[in-house]
């Protein structure tokens, strides 16, 4: 699950996530940003982080984290001089790698993890692309 946004989005998709664990016995990884680990450990739901990804982005680029929704990359683009460009985009491609990550990267205990599907927050933009790479669904869980 990947899960950008404010606490409320979180809790909504650790809600799902353990519905999902507890019904059908899904093991489950909950990719958001650091603020809510304790958020998701405490519903004892694996733990992934998308480090700086709210504060290198969402706080710079378009208001508060999560708040992609005002957000006008095109308008921004345009505003800005050719180093913010650049750095913006290495911004954007890091999110990507992280949200990459989060679909293949070992589980915390070194067993092998590949995501076999995707949930995503609205808000998360490389779900689309990471699901398309491994061949698997892709749900877009909104509140």
């Amino acid at each position: 699950m990947l899960a950008v946004g404010f606490a409320d989005d979180v809790r909504h998709f650790t809600a799902v996530a353990v519905w999902l664990r507890d019904k059908f016995g899904h093991r489950i990884r909950v990719a958001t940003h650091p603020d809510y680990q304790a958020q998701v450990e405490g519903c004892r739901l694996e733990y992934f982080s998308l480090d700086g990804r709210c504060k290198q982005h969402g706080g710079q680029y378009g208001g508060g984290c999560g708040d992609y929704d005002a957000f006008d990359a095109q308008e921004w683009i345009k505003s800005r001089g050719p180093a913010e460009r650049e750095k913006w985009k290495e911004s954007v491609y890091a999110m990507l790698e992280d949200s990459w990550r989060a679909c293949v990267a070992p589980f915390s205990d070194g067993s092998p993890f590949i995501a076999d599907a995707i949930v995503a927050c609205h808000k998360e933009f490389a779900h689309l692309h990471c699901a398309e790479k491994l061949g698997v669904p892709v749900h877009v869980l909104s509140r």
